[in-house]
């Protein structure tokens, strides 16, 4: 009955407290004050534990948090800061927030009835407002993401969304060329929905002049149009893929292989080198395979300055155990080539033992085609030859490959008549060689020669195209590549420097990451100035993507020891995507607050408490089957970063000298912040064992509670905001709740908005007649807002 009773009085109270609301304020001035901005922006990461992705908010939660941070715009109009934050809680609810902001980000108007506003059916124009408002060259290129994606998930037709995308790249593609990217990419991918195709080029072709890592238009753009990209445009986009993550082997090897096939053979064996490190540092007890050593040696072989490193790739393959009758032929023929001949014959000597041991062994590593390969192309021999490949065509008479070799070995000899049969039933390099060398007797040999050519552009660095290279100095005729070797190595030096391949290094050499907090001990409620710091130390740009070697995930997790003990995981998690490069020997600097979530709430509670923390930054964090977590990256070990926050040491001057303090605006936030504090802190040990070392006397409450209310009562508005946004975790008594309640009728509205909101945490549904008050009498809208978005009933539009 008391509680009954007492909720009434309270409901009352508050009601008396809104009586100013019956007549009209004055007409409030333009309110300044980035104290109580950061406060509200404060009570908004409250509501929507936006330290972490992670958090679920709800639609009412994500309208009241929208109206925090709309007012602490309203209140200092250089807090950009919240703009992000604006966006994703905007994001989050596909519920349409408070019409009231129409007032802030335009309003929609009824067009049969210009003095009527429509209500907003979602987000979409208050996220389009906010998305002008944040775009910058160096604007978070996922907070932006989100954003368009809740603009496109909103609309019903692909034409509505092609008008959507259009209208963004006007307003907003012009000042950030990441962002400019993605959106022409999705013009292109609607394009290739209705089958527009020379659209959809423009649009891709578009997307990667803005950003040249963009796969995704690239790739579409090849598929469209791939034998129209120009071979050094092509190669430089797959050299981009490699600097964009250096350990995607995929990419490195794509790269290797097109320098090779457009014949810059010098590129090519430093393109398989970096492939080969790279390929060593992913799989460091697997050897190295054939894919990768094989077109590596014969790069060596073909180029004019590395044909040396062909005989040292075929040593670096013995020692890992593994013979390979191809690569032992290209050693040979290198070390010829450099004028060592004795050293080829006794490598081609060594490698026909070898190959016939292991052919008669019962594991038989090698075959009768591999043989007759050898004898054709390697230590040629003709009878050798036609005996191996008759034994290869006999056990495998449907293979292109050993038909071609028989028919090859039949033009070693000169037995062109029984070559001829397999030219109309085969085909392959080794066929079309054999048939070009029968045709080069014949009075028309144009077509022989042409053959010739064609081999050499589809296998430039083979030793089938060293012998048709060969056919052709003896016929006096000239290659010339399709594509101009020289052409394509300026436009590659260019663009990359004279070191075109750059040197591997593993992720400890490209970048290191920290922590950084500003100082390692801290008083109670103090905030930790933190930030995550990423250098660049290669001489390559560092891309952060979601193909990159960082896709920007962000967790730090805390360990607090001392007087209280506990385990914070995901403290923060959060994924960035920034709209540049790092360059190298730049530095990226991410802010992080670290006084957030459970951590703030058990620092605030427990003053008196001794405490230590532990925070364990993560990039791409990864989750073991054990349950650990580690980087993506292993080679690099989570940063970590120590603090402390030692317990207050509470005497009855101390109290009187912070009491004291109130009267001063600069000291007034952190004394009432305390004393808050303290009253949890009482409230938690009350009837407890203690936790922890703590001093009590039964003066204390009282004393705390005055110089709260003392603050809730002085001229300084923001101190008083401050004060009611550090009191959400208090329970609160008559007293307070009085002196609370006095605010709802405060001149300023942040105090009223604060007021409201507290009291609304406090109280039982009896508030909402509170609610349903503020809601038609306020006169400020972000006020009302609040109390419709905290269960208030919204008034009928034409009041």
């Amino acid at each position: 009955m008391f509680a009954i009773k007492w909720a009434t009085a309270l409901q009352m109270l508050c009601l008396c407290a809104l009586s100013a609301f019956a007549q009209p304020l004055r007409n409030e001035q333009q309110l300044f004050s980035p104290t109580a901005a950061l406060a509200f922006y404060n009570l908004a990461e409250d509501v929507t534990g936006s330290g972490s992705e992670k958090s679920i908010v709800s639609d009412r939660q994500a309208e009241q948090a929208l109206i925090f941070l709309t007012a602490a715009t309203q209140l200092d109009n250089m807090a950009d800061y919240v703009l992000p934050d604006m966006l994703r809680v905007a994001c989050k609810t596909d519920s349409p927030l408070s019409l009231g902001l129409a007032e802030y980000y335009g309003k929609t108007v009824d067009p049969n009835d210009p003095n009527n506003i429509i209500e907003p059916k979602d987000n979409s124009q208050l996220v389009l407002a906010l998305l002008q408002q944040y775009v910058r060259p160096d604007s978070d290129l996922q907070v932006a993401r989100e954003a368009v994606q809740y603009l496109l998930g909103g609309l019903d037709s692909r034409e509505q969304r092609e008008q959507m995308l259009s209208v963004l790249i006007q307003q907003v593609g012009s000042r950030n060329d990441l962002l400019a990217s993605e959106l022409f990419t999705l013009l292109g991918m609607l394009a290739i929905e209705k089958a527009d195709f020379p659209n959809a080029q423009n649009y891709f072709l578009n997307a990667i002049n803005k950003n040249l890592y963009n796969r995704l238009a690239f790739d579409k753009l090849y598929e469209l149009a791939g034998d129209q990209i120009n071979p050094a445009g092509l190669l430089e986009h797959l050299r981009y893929l490699t600097t964009e993550n250096p350990l995607d082997l995929q990419a490195a090897l794509v790269f290797a292989q097109n320098t090779q096939q457009l014949q810059l053979f010098g590129m090519a064996v430093d393109a398989y080198a970096y492939t080969s490190q790279l390929y060593e540092y992913l799989y460091p007890n697997e050897p190295l395979p054939q894919y990768i050593y094989l077109p590596w040696a014969l790069s060596a072989y073909s180029s004019q300055r590395d044909t040396h490193q062909a005989l040292r790739i075929a040593e670096k393959v013995r020692l890992q155990g593994t013979f390979d009758i191809v690569l032992e032929t290209v050693a040979a023929k290198a070390a010829e080539q450099t004028g060592a001949a004795e050293s080829a014959v006794r490598i081609l000597d060594e490698a026909e033992k070898t190959t016939l041991k292991e052919y008669r062994s019962q594991a038989q590593t090698v075959t009768a085609r591999d043989l007759a390969w050898f004898y054709c192309f390697g230590k040629v021999d003709p009878a050798n030859a036609i005996d191996w490949a008759n034994k290869a065509y006999a056990a495998e008479p449907n293979d292109p490959t050993a038909a071609g070799l028989l028919s090859y070995a039949f033009v070693l000899n000169n037995e062109p008549n029984w070559a001829r049969p397999f030219f109309e039933n085969y085909q392959g390099i080794i066929l079309d060689l054999a048939k070009a060398e029968v045709e080069l007797n014949e009075p028309n040999n144009a077509p022989a020669l042409a053959a010739l050519k064609e081999i050499i552009t589809a296998a430039p660095a083979s030793l089938e195209a060293r012998k048709a290279q060969q056919l052709l100095k003896q016929e006096n005729s000239i290659y010339v590549p399709p594509a101009d070797p020289e052409m394509i190595l300026s436009v590659m030096q260019n663009t990359f420097g004279s070191n075109i391949v750059p040197a591997f290094r593993g992720p400890n050499e490209i970048f290191n990451a920290q922590l950084s907090i500003r100082g390692d001990q801290f008083a109670y409620g103090s905030d930790f100035q933190s930030s995550v710091i990423i250098t660049n130390k290669s001489a390559e740009p560092l891309v952060i993507s979601d193909y990159g070697l960082l896709t920007g995930k962000i967790r730090i997790d805390a360990i607090v020891t001392g007087d209280l003990n506990r385990t914070i995981p995901n403290l923060i998690s959060k994924k960035i995507q920034p709209s540049q490069t790092i360059a190298s020997g730049s530095t990226l600097i991410v802010p992080v607050n670290l006084y957030s979530g459970q951590l703030k709430e058990m620092l605030n509670r427990h003053p008196q408490a001794s405490l230590n923390m532990e925070f364990t930054l993560y990039l791409d964090d990864a989750t073991l089957p054990d349950g650990s977590v580690v980087n993506r990256l292993e080679d690099i070990s989570p940063a970590v970063a120590k603090v402390s926050r030692p317990g207050i040491n509470l005497t009855a001057q101390f109290l009187r000298n912070r009491i004291t303090s109130l009267k001063r605006r600069s000291q007034s936030h952190n004394t009432a912040q305390l004393f808050i504090g303290l009253l949890i802190e009482q409230h938690i040990m009350a009837g407890n064992e203690p936790m922890y070392p703590y001093k009590y006397a039964d003066w204390m409450p009282d004393m705390l509670k005055s110089g709260l209310v003392y603050n809730l009562e002085n001229d300084d508005w923001p101190a008083r905001v401050y004060t009611m946004q550090s009191m959400l975790d208090l329970p609160l008594d008559f007293e307070l709740i009085e002196a609370v309640s006095q605010n709802l009728s405060d001149e300023n509205w942040p105090v009223r908005m604060t007021a409201l909101y507290l009291l609304a945490q406090n109280q039982t549904d009896d508030f909402g007649k509170v609610l349903d008050h503020v809601a038609r009498y306020e006169q400020n809208k972000l006020v009302r807002d609040m109390a419709i978005a905290l269960g208030g009933r919204k008034p009928p539009q034409n009041q």
